[in-house]
């Protein structure tokens, strides 16, 4: 029978409960590590987000794993090891989780830490879109719509996807799915659907729905026709360097007279300032 000192010795050696679970110590780090990465509240510091995204990582966060392998892909807060890279994100692929899956197929599909596998990148891609990820469909219906090495290019099954995409906010998509339905790509051709996925996309800044709804408000019959909002969609795309977008708004400018030109400037700033609104802080 114990004497009460030395059950009390006893007692003081045994914890009563801990502060955190070891999946909430490695989840506080992956947060702390990722507002690190992007600069998130604090002053970006790619070094120490990557020691602590390990840590993190070690622990067993499938968020920090995903994230960390990005950065050494990269060779971001550290040295670049692309093969070490695509084992930690294959793992963490492992467990379903959708960002793993979708970078895992990236890597496969452009060979980069492991030998090019455009079929097993597939695989990735339809696991990251069943599991809802926007990316995974944009991804999925990309290497449809594009074709890859063991990867017929397939109009049909690329529809799908990037449908789910473009409904889920992503421009590239939309940007894709303007064309389809503009050159009748898997689906019927459609004027009407092909401006409303390119404006969408416009809208959000992207540079080549940009210079296809210019070229498309441009074209066409004349009833269908916006002259003065296809120069300012074109010179928008224009002044991010797309060159269809100079080249078409050479064309449209030419055939304004001198009041259109000057409507035609005004539409522009007035979209320059909404698909280019100004950053807090600046």
């Amino acid at each position: 029978m114990k004497s009460p000192l030395l059950a009390l010795l006893f007692a003081a050696l045994i914890p009563v409960a801990p502060v955190q679970a070891a999946g909430e110590d490695a989840a506080a780090l992956y947060r702390q590590g990722r507002d690190l990465f992007h600069g998130k509240g604090v002053a970006k510091d790619p070094v120490k987000a990557r020691e602590i995204l390990g840590q993190s990582s070690d622990l067993g966060d499938v968020n920090a794993k995903t994230l960390l392998s990005f950065m050494m892909a990269q060779g971001i807060g550290g040295e670049k090891d692309a093969a070490a890279a695509f084992k930690l994100v294959l793992s963490a692929a492992g467990t379903g989780n959708a960002d793993a899956c979708v970078n895992a197929g990236a890597m496969l599909q452009s060979g980069l830490g492991t030998k090019k596998d455009a079929a097993a990148a597939l695989g990735w891609f339809e696991k990251a879109a069943a599991a809802g990820s926007v990316s995974g469909s944009l991804k999925l219906g990309e290497i449809h719509y594009f074709g890859d090495d063991g990867v017929p290019q397939d109009y049909a099954k690329a529809l799908p996807p990037l449908t789910v995409a473009a409904e889920g906010g992503d421009a590239r998509a939309r940007t894709i799915l303007g064309s389809m339905h503009e050159f009748g790509q898997g689906v019927a051709t459609d004027r009407k659907a092909a401006l409303k996925w390119y404006e969408a996309a416009a809208r959000q800044g992207d540079a080549r729905a940009q210079a296809n709804l210019g070229r498309l408000l441009s074209g066409g019959n004349p009833e269908e026709q916006d002259r003065i909002a296809a120069y300012a969609w074109l010179k928008l795309a224009a002044l991010k360097g797309e060159a269809m977008g100079s080249i078409t708004l050479a064309n449209v400018a030419a055939g304004l007279d001198d009041a259109q030109k000057q409507e035609a400037e005004k539409r522009y700033a007035e979209l320059l300032r909404e698909t280019n609104p100004p950053r807090l802080g600046k």
